[in-house]
Parts: structure tokens; sequence; C-alpha cells
């Protein structure tokens, strides 16, 4: 019987999630460039927030699902009067946040809106400042809002580098070649691949430079030497086997 039962063992998290979440606990901000930029951004999302409000289109889709809905410690949209659930609040700045398309914009591998997380920073902070403060504690403060700023772009941004898309084309585009430049300039950067687009040519392959299939301490000195090996068919199996026994493990 015990044979047709699934073993009830709750599996770990993904590797991915666990590393996000360590950064976020564990890391100490203390470059007063990511400060001041948070500041900026803040400010320049807030500005083009309420820019939109201007627009009939935007306005139209804010506010409660259900007209006249009370929510104790409802989260503000800014330059509204909604108090809404966190949850709605979070889609209603957004909303306005995104509307005009002039928020920041990373110009990564794969082309974001870092700004969009204040949507859910924004929500959250206020609902638990005010939740804090009829409870006589202490509300957040403009610090913690812009500390969870600097750790969203952080996290978005490594994400983005990996998105294959325009990553696959490095060291033939601009875009391309950045993906590899800031994996070099940020070696304590943790980088994420999850890609969901697969490589169809091997040269698609050269921004993977964290996956220790070529240069220091592999057969290949050089991912040219790696493709050049590979494509000939001229690769000996003392040199692909490391290469083998590098990708199994991957969740490809």
């Amino acid at each position: 019987m015990s044979s047709n039962v699934d073993q009830n063992l709750r599996p770990d998290y993904d590797p991915e999630i666990q590393a996000i979440v360590d950064y976020v606990l564990d890391y100490r901000i203390d470059s007063e460039e990511a400060w001041d930029t948070a500041r900026n951004c803040l400010i320049d999302t807030l500005g083009c927030g309420l820019l939109a409000l201007r627009f009939p289109e935007c306005s139209k889709h804010l506010g409660p699902l259900v007209e006249g809905t009370q929510v104790p410690h409802g989260a503000r949209v800014p330059g509204t009067p909604h108090r809404l659930d966190p949850v709605k609040a979070a889609w209603d700045i957004g909303c306005i946040v995104r509307w005009l398309d002039y928020n920041d914009t990373w110009l990564a591998a794969e082309w974001g809106h870092p700004s969009d997380n204040l949507g859910g920073i924004l929500a959250v902070a206020d609902y638990l400042s005010q939740k804090n403060l009829a409870n006589g504690k202490a509300p957040l403060t403009i610090k913690d809002v812009l500390e969870a700023m600097i750790m969203a772009h952080e996290i978005q941004g490594v994400l983005a580098l990996d998105e294959c898309h325009r990553a696959k084309a490095a060291g033939a585009t601009g875009a391309g070649s950045a993906v590899i430049h800031l994996q070099c300039e940020l070696p304590l950067a943790r980088v994420v691949y999850s890609s969901a687009t697969s490589a169809t040519e091997l040269h698609n392959l050269q921004y993977l430079c964290r996956l220790g299939l070529w240069g220091k301490g592999t057969p290949f000195p050089s991912f040219g030497d790696f493709k050049e090996q590979m494509q000939s068919g001229t690769c000996t199996p003392a040199r692909s086997r490391p290469f083998a026994c590098a990708l199994s493990p991957l969740p490809f």
C-alpha cells in the first residue's frame, strides 16, 4: 500500500530563492552612491505617478474593487484619497508609476523598469506603518523604504542580466557584451542564470561565463578555445569529461 503513496516530504526551496532570501536578510548596504541613487529614484518615480493621474484612462483603474470598501490601516495611493488593502494599493501605485512609461529603465540583457517594485514596497510600508502606529509602535522610516528599493533593484537587475534574448549576442552587440563586462567587473555579485530561452548556436553560450566551463582551472583557456574544439569535434575525452561533469548537475 505504501508503495502507491507519494512521500510526504516537502522539497527544499530552489537555490535561487534561497540566495535572494540570504541577500535580503544578511546584506548591509554601505554605498553612499546607492543611497543617493535610491533617493533620486524615489522622487522620480513618485513624479511619474503623480503626472499619470492627469490621464482619466489611468485614474479610472484606481480605487477599491467594491465602491465604499473600508480597510483598517489602508495603504494610501499617492495623489488620491484612496486607502486600500496592500494588494490593491500595490497594483494602483504600480499602475500610476508605469502608466506613462517614464520611470527608470535598466538596459541589461533584458530591459526592465526596476522602480515598478515601488508599488509593492510603498503599499506594504504604509500599511505596516499605520498598523504599528495604531498599536503604539514606531512606523517604518524612509530609510527602510530606500533599503527595500536598493535590494529590489539589485535582485531584478541581476536576474535581468541573464535573460538570453539579448545576452546571447555577447561579443557581437553592446548589450550582449555589457552582460559579460558586468559579471567580470562585479565578481562578488551573485548571478542567477534563469533563462527560459535555449541557445540555438554554440556561440550564444558566451555570456554564461560563471558556469566554469572555460577559463582558469578548466581544460579550455578561453571561450574561443572551448567553442573551436566543440565545433571541430577535436575535443579529446580527457578535455570533454570535465565539461560533461560540469553540465550534468545544471538545471537545463
